[in-house]
C-alpha cells in the first residue's frame, strides 16, 4: 500500500476519468455500479463465504496467476447491497490509488501483512479509497442536479424537522432520500459533505430556513 497525500481534487478527477472511459456521463443512472467498471476493466470479483468472519475484512484485493481479483464477503455482497456497492468501490480505490506491489498480494493473508505494515497510515489510506468511492458511486456531476431537484420537491417534508448544523441537515437528506437511491444513508451524506465544493452548502444557501438556529442564540 502507498499512503500520499492526495488532494481533494484528485480523487474527484480519478473517479470522473474512470467514469467517462466507460460512458457514464450526466445523464446516466445513480448510483454507479462499481461492478461494472470491475469486470470492464478486467478485474475478477469473487464473494468469498466468511470472510469478514475469519479475517476481519470486507474485501481485498489479490493477485493470482488469473490477474487481479477483488474479494468480497459473500454475505455483505448478496445480503447488504446498498452498502456492499460501497466497498467494492473502496477496494477499486486501493487499486487506482495506493497498491504500487500488485505482484506481491497474492492471498489474503498477504493483504493483512500489508495493512499491518502500513498500521501508521491505515485510517488515512481507508479514508482516501472511502473519498473515491463516493464521487465513482454519486458523481458530482450527476448527483448535485439530481439533490438540488430532490431537496426542491421535498422542501416541506425536509422542514419538518429540526437541524441545526451542515452536518445534521446532510444527515437528514441522507435519511429521506436513501429509499429512493437504494444507497445507504452513510453514503448519500458522505457524498453531500464532500469537499471542496460541497453540496450541502448550495442547498442552505437556497433554503437557508431549513437550518434551525440554537435555542440559546436567541
Amino acid at each position: 500500500m502507498n499512503y500520499r497525500d492526495i488532494p481533494f481534487k484528485e480523487y474527484q478527477d480519478t473517479a470522473i476519468t474512470i467514469l467517462r472511459e466507460h460512458g457514464f456521463d450526466r445523464f446516466s443512472n445513480i448510483p454507479v455500479d462499481p461492478e461494472v467498471i470491475i469486470r470492464r476493466r478486467g478485474i475478477r470479483l469473487i464473494p468469498w463465504k466468511d470472510l469478514k468472519r475469519d479475517w476481519a475484512i470486507l474485501g481485498c484485493v489479490v493477485k493470482y496467476e488469473q490477474g487481479l481479483q477483488i474479494l468480497i464477503d459473500e454475505y455483505h455482497y448478496f445480503e447488504q447491497p446498498e452498502s456492499s456497492l460501497f466497498t467494492l468501490g473502496e477496494e477499486l480505490g486501493h487499486i487506482e490509488l495506493h497498491l504500487i506491489d500488485l505482484d506481491s498480494i497474492t492471498s489474503i493473508k498477504k493483504w493483512i501483512n500489508t495493512l499491518s505494515k502500513n498500521d501508521k497510515y491505515h485510517k488515512y489510506i481507508e479514508q482516501q479509497a472511502k473519498c473515491f468511492s463516493s464521487h465513482l458511486i454519486l458523481p458530482n456531476f450527476i448527483f448535485e442536479s439530481y439533490t438540488l431537484d430532490w431537496t426542491k420537491k421535498h422542501i416541506k417534508e425536509i422542514n419538518k424537522f429540526r437541524s441545526f448544523s451542515h452536518d445534521g441537515l446532510a444527515n437528514l437528506i441522507g435519511s429521506l432520500i436513501t429509499d429512493d437511491l437504494e444507497v445507504s444513508e452513510y453514503i448519500i451524506s458522505l457524498a453531500l459533505l464532500r469537499w471542496p465544493d460541497r453540496i450541502i452548502d448550495k442547498i442552505v444557501k437556497q433554503y437557508p430556513q431549513i437550518l434551525s438556529r440554537r435555542l440559546d442564540s436567541i
